[in-house]
């Protein structure tokens, strides 16, 4: 390996793990969605399956509205602030979403993953970018493995996140994948 291969593979593991961590705690929901409609149904709730679509739309629905204006912020104060920032935001909304009981409670919980994920991607897309032109002639394999990472997450969340549930009751398995998008 020369010095360019060992600078990319130490400088992209901070970017790779933020989406990762930021991802995990919006992919997990899909699974689990089940569980928090029978809970909130049984203590007298309705979630129903406009409900459920508001609740898994969240996220995206904070990332739509968030994108422009946090790539702005991205280019004023910097792309580490925003990653660190927004996995902070991402580890918070996930850790609240175990203990939401309605739907009331449960809409902020996922929004604020949804502005979690969106600070920490922006960030790390933007640092990407800066570090794809230190090596331009890696810029593919770079944006690859980094797009791969962030695509294996729906692979691996959902099945984590439902093992998680099963195994620990789905409001632990928040508390445990909101610590893990902390370490990230």
């Amino acid at each position: 390996y020369t010095y360019v291969h060992i600078y990319i593979c130490i400088h992209i593991w901070g970017p790779i793990s933020q989406v990762q961590g930021s991802k995990a705690g919006f992919s997990q929901m899909v699974p689990v969605m089940p569980l928090f409609a029978a809970q909130i149904a049984q203590s007298g709730g309705s979630l129903g399956a406009t409900g459920v679509g508001l609740v898994i739309a969240a996220p995206s629905i904070a990332t739509l509205l968030l994108s422009v204006p946090l790539g702005r912020l991205c280019d004023t104060i910097g792309r580490k602030p925003l990653m660190y920032g927004g996995t902070a935001l991402t580890a918070m909304g996930t850790c609240a979403t175990g203990f939401s009981s309605s739907l009331v409670s449960l809409l902020p919980c996922r929004l604020m993953v949804g502005a979690g994920s969106c600070s920490s991607m922006t960030g790390s897309s933007a640092y990407m970018a800066d570090l794809t032109d230190r090596a331009p002639a890696h810029r593919a394999k770079i944006m690859g493995i980094n797009q791969a990472v962030a695509g294996s997450v729906w692979i691996v969340g959902p099945a984590v996140g439902g093992w998680l549930a099963e195994t620990y009751g789905y409001q632990n398995s928040f508390l445990i994948a909101g610590l893990g998008s902390a370490l990230c």
